[in-house]
């Protein structure tokens, strides 16, 4: 349920926002940039809403990488996010909340936007 719906969000930027993705904090070199990487990092909620069903709120923060003096390409990329972002699986109740945080890694050269996209899973216990 989990890796499944990370993995079509993954396809889904790949192919609506143009941009490549990957899961996790992966080592790039620079000539994958710009790229979006899908970190859990936020803590998740659970409840349980039938003895079979229970529902987990999971916010993953989606980093965009350019290389330093790129910003405007992380703009572009971030616009086209911001447009289809939302679209993902709307039905289940995905969407972007809480803050975006940009800053400058002067170790990596890089410039990072991070972005927290909520997506709202529901799992069942079919045994």
């Amino acid at each position: 349920m989990i890796y499944d719906e990370l993995y079509d969000l993954r396809q889904y930027i790949t192919s609506e926002c143009k941009v490549g993705c990957e899961i996790g904090n992966q080592e790039l070199d620079d000539t994958k940039y710009p790229i979006v990487q899908l970190l859990f990092e936020e803590d998740g909620t659970t409840s349980t809403m039938l003895e079979t069903e229970l529902t987990f709120d999971m916010p993953v923060t989606l980093r965009l990488i350019v290389a330093k003096g790129q910003e405007l390409s992380a703009f572009k990329v971030l616009d086209r996010i911001f447009l289809k972002i939302n679209q993902f699986n709307d039905h289940k109740g995905h969407k972007l909340e809480g803050t975006i945080s940009p800053e400058y890694d002067e170790e990596q050269k890089t410039y990072v936007i991070d972005i927290i996209y909520n997506l709202k899973l529901l799992i069942h216990d079919k045994e």
